[in-house]
C-alpha cells in the first residue's frame, strides 16, 4: 500500500489497481495521471494506492471509512476479496459515497452480481484494438461538455454482458456497426447506487490516452462529479 498525505485536498480517494487476472501495462501511466490531476484540481487527493493482490486485505469498512471515493482502474480477474469487504464496498458507496471504475473495472469477480448491479456492466469481450468514432450523447455532463460531438480514438471497444443503458445515463458511445460490432456499444456512463454516485469509463486502455488532455478532463471531471463536487 502506498500512502500520500496531503491536508489540503478535502475529498480523499482510495485507488486499487491490483489485478488477479489481464495485468495493463499503462497502470503505471494511470496511477502517475490520477495523482497529477487530483493534485491539480486543489480538492482531491489519491491518499491510499492497493497496487497488488497482496495489498486487498486492507480494503476494509475502516480503511474506506477514511476515503470519500473508491476508484477501480485496470482491475481484473478474480479478486480475492471477502464476504465481508465485498459488503463494506456496496455499503461504502450505497451510503452516499462515490466510485469511479475506468477500463477493467468491469473486468473483475462475474460471480458478484450485486457489483455488476452497482457499476451498471459486466465485461463481456473486445476485438482487437483500433480506432473507431466515439458520440457524445450527453453533451451536458461535467466529463463530457468540452468533447465535439463525435471524435476518433484508438483503443480496445468494450462491450458488456447486460446493456447498462437501462439503468444508467450514457455519456459515450461508439458510432452504430463499430470494429463490425452489432447493437448498442455505450463507452461511458454515470448511474446512482442507493445514495452514491457512480462514473464508468470503458477507455483507457493505452498510455497515450492518459496523456491526452482530453481523456484526463474527463477523468477528472468524473471524478469530481463522483465525489459531488459537480451537479
Amino acid at each position: 500500500m502506498n500512502e500520500h498525505a496531503s491536508t489540503q485536498p478535502t475529498t480523499r480517494i482510495l485507488l486499487v489497481t491490483a489485478t488477479a487476472g489481464y495485468r495493463h501495462q499503462s497502470i503505471p501511466t494511470a496511477t502517475r495521471v490520477l495523482g497529477e490531476i487530483a493534485a491539480e484540481s486543489g480538492e482531491l487527493s489519491v491518499v491510499t494506492v492497493l497496487d497488488e493482490v497482496s495489498t486487498l486485505d486492507q480494503l476494509t469498512a475502516a480503511t474506506l471509512a477514511e476515503h470519500d471515493l473508491l476508484c477501480f482502474v485496470h482491475t481484473s480477474g478474480d479478486l480475492p476479496l471477502s464476504d465481508a469487504q465485498k459488503q463494506a464496498i456496496l455499503d461504502f458507496v450505497a451510503a452516499g459515497h462515490g466510485f469511479v471504475g475506468v477500463h477493467g473495472a468491469t473486468t473483475i469477480c462475474y460471480e458478484w452480481l450485486a457489483y455488476r448491479e452497482m457499476t451498471g456492466a459486466q465485461f463481456l469481450r473486445h476485438p482487437p484494438a483500433a480506432s473507431f468514432t466515439v458520440v457524445v450523447e450527453d453533451r451536458e455532463h461535467p466529463s463530457t461538455r468540452h468533447l465535439p460531438p463525435s471524435f476518433e480514438v484508438r483503443d480496445e471497444l468494450y462491450t458488456f454482458r447486460t446493456n447498462p443503458r437501462d439503468t444508467a445515463n450514457i455519456l459515450l458511445s461508439a458510432a452504430p456497426g463499430s470494429l463490425d460490432l452489432e447493437g448498442d456499444l455505450p463507452l461511458a456512463w454515470t448511474k446512482a447506487y442507493g445514495s452514491g454516485r457512480i462514473y464508468y469509463n470503458s477507455l483507457g486502455h493505452f498510455d497515450e490516452l492518459w496523456e491526452d488532455p482530453s481523456f484526463r478532463t474527463q477523468i477528472l471531471a468524473g471524478l469530481r462529479w463522483a465525489a459531488r463536487l459537480e451537479a
